[in-house]
């Protein structure tokens, strides 16, 4: 016996109401028909169209075809960055690589000193080095841009 939704149980309520079976219609929907084979076969088809969807979402070219077709969100740039970091960084040229390497430092550090910011961590607090860190970087950054 599989597990039983009250899914299932509707949608046999609904089918034994059409077919003039109201008396085992009565029963399932008291909750004492679990067992009839009609509720069954609801709950078998119910827990293998979920199982095969659990493993199409595991397969990458299913995911991606369904990306594409706009049934499911696509990632950000973000996301797909932060999924495949390494991979990315071993892919690109040395100079690019150290580039996006050292934008990827300052924005972390600069991220730590917002948040340091926001929660209002003194020049004491735990925060202070990674905060002295972030402002130097954040100048070097500044005079970068202001270079090129």
């Amino acid at each position: 016996m599989v597990e039983v939704t009250q899914v299932d149980r509707n949608a046999a309520i609904r089918l034994l109401e059409a077919g003039d079976q109201d008396w085992q219609a009565k029963e399932v929907r008291i909750g004492q028909g679990d067992h009839f084979p009609l509720v069954q076969a609801f709950a078998a088809h119910r827990i293998a169209a979920l199982a095969e969807r659990d493993a199409q979402l595991l397969d990458p070219t299913v995911v991606h075809v369904n990306m594409l077709a706009g049934k499911i969100a696509k990632l950000p740039p973000e996301q797909i960055w932060h999924i495949y970091r390494r991979e990315l960084l071993d892919a690109m040229p040395g100079d690019i690589r150290a580039d996006a390497e050292e934008r990827g430092r300052i924005a972390a550090y600069e991220r730590a000193a917002v948040i340091a910011e926001d929660i209002g961590v003194s020049a004491l607090g735990p925060y202070a080095v990674r905060e002295a860190i972030a402002t130097a970087i954040r100048a070097k950054a500044k005079e970068k841009k202001n270079g090129d």
